[in-house]
């Protein structure tokens, strides 16, 4: 008991700056959450652009991001323990390794689909990896840059951030890829509502 009173007297240096590295931590957990849910939005796209994927591939892609939080739990976890900064920095690295590799064809247009399709897997492999850090690490960043009572707020700002990150990618799907025709209906709820009345 003596231990908690002696932390709780413990006066905490707070800087100005903790709000800036809430929002780039805040972020990168949107970022890698976007990301990772790239494919589900516009699989049916998908699927018309590239022929050789099916529902499983893209299922796979998106499948990817838990495969490697199971895999790299305490190897990452261990890091984060060592170093908070050296852990997070590394999963930024890794979401931007992760979405650059999918990117490639841009650069190289001449890419065949399955090369294509090996560095999807490859990215979303990278791009999950970080998932650990967005998920597992937003109480260590409250807690190594908030005094207490502003904690709780940190962490869930953060927690928040990432879950709005799939929200993020759908609204980014529904802005830049547009809807295919299916057996001549377009796959809209909307589309099919005007063609009713």
């Amino acid at each position: 008991m003596e231990d908690k009173e002696i932390l709780l007297n413990t006066q905490v240096k707070v800087y100005k700056r903790r709000w800036y590295i809430l929002f780039l931590f805040s972020f990168l957990a949107l970022f890698q959450c976007t990301v990772w849910n790239t494919f589900g939005p516009i699989v049916d796209t998908v699927e018309k652009v590239y022929p050789t994927w099916s529902d499983s591939t893209v299922s796979l892609l998106t499948n990817w991001g838990p495969i490697a939080f199971l895999v790299f739990l305490f190897p990452i976890l261990y890091i984060s323990e060592r170093s908070l900064r050296l852990a997070v920095v590394l999963s930024s690295g890794l979401v931007l390794l992760g979405a650059g590799v999918r990117c490639l064809f841009l650069v190289y247009p001449s890419i065949s689909d399955p090369v294509f399709t090996g560095l999807c897997h490859f990215g979303a492999i990278l791009n999950g990896i970080p998932g650990i850090v967005v998920t597992s690490i937003p109480a260590a960043v409250s807690a190594a840059w908030f005094p207490p009572h502003e904690r709780v707020t940190a962490t869930s700002i953060s927690q928040m951030l990432n879950n709005i990150g799939t929200a993020v990618s759908f609204l980014i799907a529904e802005l830049m890829v547009p809807e295919t025709e299916q057996d001549g209906n377009m796959n809209t709820t909307c589309a099919s509502q005007d063609n009713n009345s």
